[in-house]
């Protein structure tokens, strides 16, 4: 905001600069955790009652269950949103799924990703 205004100054569009005498901004940073388990487990219900508005999907009958697999996928996994929907199905070996690391490119593990996961 500061630079904008300054800007303004600059181009003749104000006189004097209004934010002159702010300070810095300092912003809290707070940490993210998991949902609890009560809200979680309403998020993932949540999820199964998309067939209600069935009428507007491809493959109404499944919607439910295929968000409520990406869901889970994306708690177990860790994967980014992005990553998670274009997964392919080679990537699950057993009860892993099978990465490579961005750096080194090396093959990485993830353990136990769907194996059973918990609704805490």
């Amino acid at each position: 905001m500061i630079g904008f205004f300054w800007f303004c100054v600059r181009r003749g569009w104000l006189r004097e600069n209004p934010t002159a005498t702010m300070g810095s901004v300092i912003a809290k940073h707070v940490s993210t955790d998991y949902f609890p388990a009560d809200e979680y487990a309403k998020v993932i219900e949540a999820t199964y009652r998309l067939a209600e508005y069935a009428e507007r999907s491809w493959a109404p009958e499944k919607r439910g269950a295929r968000i409520g697999a990406l869901t889970e996928l994306l708690r177990w996994s860790g994967l980014r949103i992005r990553d998670a929907v274009t997964l392919e199905r080679s990537r699950l070996v057993g009860n892993k799924l099978l990465l490579y690391q961005a750096k080194t490119g090396t093959p990485a593990h993830v353990p136990q990703a769907l194996s059973e996961p918990q609704l805490l």
